[in-house]
């Protein structure tokens, strides 16, 4: 199995369930296949609502928070050591960490 194929079927069972407000999950990528973890989260669980002063005309909207990039850290030094030659050549992997 790979990971498009583990997706897929966390997928399908959490659709099975009902459960339409869910994401797939995959952790555990480092780790040999069998021991990887597939769940399903809630994607309420991903949203914040910005402390906004409500008024007549406008309510706060719940919304997906971005994570910034740390252009110090390893993972960004070690893509700018890697993008120009993913930029000269086929390079479909992420060299940054696996994120959960």
């Amino acid at each position: 199995m790979d990971y498009a194929y583990t997706l897929g079927a966390t997928s399908a069972v959490l659709a099975a369930a009902g459960l339409s407000g869910y994401m797939a999950v995959v952790s555990d990528l480092a780790r040999p296949v069998e021991s990887w973890r597939a769940c399903g989260v809630p994607l309420t669980a991903m949203l914040r609502v910005p402390h906004v002063p409500a008024s007549g005309t406008f309510y706060p909207r719940p919304v997906i928070f971005p994570h910034r990039v740390d252009l110090d850290g390893s993972a960004f030094k070690a893509w700018c050591a890697q993008c120009r030659d993913c930029a000269a050549s086929e390079m479909y992997e992420n060299p940054g960490p696996i994120q959960l």
